[in-house]
């Protein structure tokens, strides 16, 4: 497959793998060429593993795997811009301003986003960011 932004719900998704996307999402991560994660997802990942109860030992493995096969994507200012933009054009809560840095990064790079979140998946549509898997039958 092609390269893709990657959403913390992927990353989540193919740790635990008795979770309900584990395969679909450790399938799809090994297809891409060239996973782009974003430095927020990288943040949020350690921080959902934790409240999870993983292991730190595990969840530095972990980091270490996704910084050997990711390419790791910084925000800059203009990410920063266009998140608070969308989030105050759209009256939402800043809870869901890391969701729209993942989607700017999409954007800008003009790259399709892997993502299982569904509100995420809506909004990348309605802006015309392709998302990924194409298809899902149905989701969180």
């Amino acid at each position: 497959m092609e390269e893709a932004i990657v959403d913390t719900n992927v990353l989540v998704y193919d740790m635990i793998e008795d979770s309900v996307f584990h395969e679909k999402a450790a399938s799809l991560l090994d297809a891409l060429k060239r996973p782009l994660v974003p430095s927020v997802v990288v943040e949020e990942f350690l921080l959902v593993l934790e409240r999870l109860g993983v292991s730190r030992e595990l969840i530095g493995r972990k980091l270490e795997e996704i910084l050997g096969w990711g390419e790791l994507v910084p925000l800059g200012k203009e990410n920063f811009k266009t998140s608070l933009s969308m989030i105050l054009r759209e009256g939402l809560s800043f809870k869901r301003f890391n969701d729209k840095l993942v989607l700017s990064v999409a954007e800008k790079r003009k790259l399709p986003l892997l993502t299982f979140d569904a509100e995420l998946r809506k909004e990348s549509i309605r802006r015309g960011v392709r998302v990924l898997p194409e298809l899902i039958a149905s989701g969180p």
